[in-house]
């Protein structure tokens, strides 16, 4: 349900579902590459919290966590 609300641009949905990314909860795998991408889009649409989280991210997720892999 929530990644459902999230890709249809709910940006509370969105920040939630980076939150369990971020700490790898609720069954998720930790990926930090995907927490900022949901936090970015959440940020995108003023959510605040998410803007916070994202530059927390930044300054303390090793760079090679945030970029996408190529494969």
């Amino acid at each position: 349900m929530l990644k459902r609300l999230a890709a249809k641009g709910n940006s509370d949905a969105q920040f939630s579902l980076g939150l369990r990314y971020m700490r790898g909860s609720d069954g998720l795998e930790k990926n930090l590459e995907m927490a900022k991408m949901l936090f970015e889009f959440a940020a995108i649409q003023g959510d605040a919290d998410a803007k916070a989280k994202l530059e927390e991210l930044n300054k303390t997720a090793p760079p090679k966590d945030l970029e996408k892999s190529e494969k």
